[in-house]
């Protein structure tokens, strides 16, 4: 009978063992219940716009990890270099800005990452976080400085012989500029000034060092109010021609003064002009060549052999050239004319009017054979232009 009374005490004692070891789990599984770990990422972000010129301000920021980190006991151990890298962001713009830009900053967290840090700690992460904007006002204007603005060009001479004059005036910055053309300009003419390559990077340096926005660094040129060598006989007023005509009768009267006693001037009078204009200036070795203005003399002329009859004397002028104000320089002093002699034979522009002439003269007998004499030879190199009716 007592054999069955110590088998039931020790069995009354085992499961009581056993209670109390089942009540000991439970007890210890309610210690390890998830630590909840919340984190507000924007009390630890800081930024700052630096920089005081319109254009050129930047954004500095900084994450306090360290702050991050002490923030929460459970975050502390040895996870902490690879804590970081899942809590970054970036701004969508944070260089070269200018007034009234806005940058916003976006967070990239990866919350799954952290908290398969501490998975093991029965840690759970939660992360709070808001996009920041930025609004850009409050900048400095940079002024604006203009290489070109240290550049005087001038024209100097005769239109199509002009040439641009260029000068740079002193300034802090070390600067050389080209001209892309400067002789033989004519009036309508546009020359480009540019600052030379070689300069372009120092000039970038002293506007960078300087707050100033580096503006015009070429700029072009017009060629006017040039005096101009005359082109065409429409330019000649009938104030200049009859200026021009007079003078020619007086050379004409200087020439036949010698004439003999029975030759008789009857009249002489303006007839008419022939201008001849250069096509190619450029080849020209006297700019005077530019142009000639012939003055057609109509003379009538008799003498006892050959009765009265006509013929035509010319005075040449070159290198007429007017003014901008409209006013016509000739030089009438130099001229040249119609000339010719006899010895045995005619020469130049010496004739006889008739075979049975015992006198000659000097001249064309026709404006068609001053045409073909003067006019036609030199078209090669030469535009003719008229008032003759053709």
């Amino acid at each position: 009978m007592r054999k069955y009374i110590n088998v039931l005490l020790v069995l009354t004692i085992a499961a009581s063992l056993l209670g109390l070891a089942s009540c000991d789990s439970k007890s210890k599984k309610k210690e390890k219940e998830i630590y909840q770990v919340e984190l507000d990422l924007n009390d630890y972000f800081t930024y700052e716009v630096m920089g005081e010129y319109d254009g050129t301000a930047y954004i500095e920021y900084s994450i306090d990890y360290d702050a991050l980190w002490e923030s929460e006991k459970k975050l502390h151990r040895e996870t902490r270099d690879e804590f970081m890298p899942f809590i970054v962001g970036s701004f969508d713009v944070s260089e070269n800005l200018s007034n009234g830009d806005k940058a916003t900053w976006k967070w990239a967290v990866d919350e799954d990452a952290i908290n398969d840090l501490y998975e093991d700690d029965n840690v759970e992460v939660t992360i709070n976080c808001k996009d920041i904007t930025v609004d850009i006002d409050g900048l400095l204007e940079k002024e604006v400085f203009n290489p070109i603005d240290y550049v005087t060009v001038s024209f100097e001479g005769v239109s199509p012989f002009a040439t641009a004059k260029l000068d740079v005036s002193p300034c802090d910055c070390s600067m050389a500029f080209s001209l892309d053309y400067s002789d033989n300009l004519t009036n309508g003419d546009v020359v480009t000034v540019t600052l030379n390559d070689s300069y372009l990077t120092s000039v970038e340096t002293y506007c960078e060092q300087n707050n100033y926005i580096l503006g015009e660094t070429s700029a072009t040129y017009t060629a006017e109010d040039l005096d101009e060598y005359l082109v065409s006989v429409d330019q000649l007023t009938d104030d200049m021609i009859s200026m021009m005509s007079e003078q020619a009768i007086n050379v004409f009267y200087a020439y036949t003064s010698g004439w003999e006693e029975e030759a008789e001037l009857v009249s002489i009078e303006y007839d008419g002009v022939y201008f001849l204009n250069s096509r190619y200036p450029d080849n020209l070795w006297n700019k005077n060549d530019m142009n000639h203005c012939y003055i057609i003399l109509c003379v009538t002329a008799s003498n006892p052999t050959d009765g009265e009859f006509v013929y035509y004397f010319y005075v040449e002028y070159s290198g007429l050239i007017m003014k901008n104000d409209g006013t016509l320089i000739v030089d009438m002093s130099k001229y040249n004319h119609s000339d010719g002699s006899y010895f045995f034979e005619c020469s130049g522009d010496a004739f006889f009017v008739s075979s049975d002439s015992n006198l000659y003269y000097v001249g064309n007998l026709s404006v068609d054979d001053f045409y073909q004499k003067r006019i036609l030879t030199n078209l090669v190199d030469y535009d003719y232009t008229t008032t003759y009716a053709e």
